[in-house]
């Protein structure tokens, strides 16, 4: 591998620059520096955290450590041994990979990109169990993603919840009769005309 892993390294560095400066941007936060700003000029708490998040490089770490996890799971036994002993000299612990990671998963891949995210998630997985980190997190929010279908949903029938408690049921619908059906009005004048030539015939 090039330059013994070079390149790997960087972007564990890259991880720790980036990863400081957004726990910055969240103690500046926590502090109450921010939140007087933004009463100040009426801006939604939760909207503005996330762009000082951004501008303090978010998105940035988020991108380095999806490579991180893709580079683990691309089959590369050597290059996976390599990050994982990176991770441990420089400091970088499995659990900021996962939180970030999972964070973009949450805001970035919604019902249009579930391929995606079921993927990343998956890497993600395997990365923490071949790492010996807890996976547990990332198992719940796969499958709170997948939102697996109840039998009852399975297979169409309504649940008791979404039943209409005034909704007559089969068995207790009175039987219906079928009534005998009208003939047509041109039916009713052939009957009359029929009626009217067998009584000029017995004349």
């Amino acid at each position: 591998m090039e330059s013994n892993f070079e390149k790997m390294e960087r972007l564990l560095e890259m991880h720790e620059e980036y990863h400081q400066s957004v726990k910055e941007a969240d103690s500046a936060r926590d502090k109450g520096l921010a939140q007087q700003i933004d009463r100040e000029l009426e801006v939604n708490e939760e909207e503005q955290l996330y762009l000082d998040r951004c501008d303090a490089g978010l998105f940035t770490l988020q991108q380095v450590d999806l490579i991180l996890v893709r580079l683990v799971n691309m089959g590369n036994r050597q290059a996976s041994e390599e990050i994982g002993k990176l991770m441990d000299v420089k400091g970088v612990k499995l659990a900021e990979v996962r939180d970030i990671v999972l964070e973009y998963c949450r805001t970035n891949l919604g019902p249009l990109a579930r391929e995606e995210r079921k993927e990343v998630m998956a890497y993600l997985q395997a990365m923490l169990t071949r790492y010996g980190g807890d996976a547990s997190l990332v198992e719940e929010e796969a499958a709170a993603a997948t939102g697996a279908a109840t039998p009852e949903e399975a297979d169409g029938a309504v649940t008791p919840e979404e039943a209409d408690p005034n909704q007559v049921t089969d068995d207790e619908a009175e039987p219906k009769t079928e009534k005998a059906q009208e003939p047509e009005p041109v039916e009713k004048e052939e009957q009359k005309k029929d009626k009217k030539e067998k009584k000029d015939r017995k004349k």
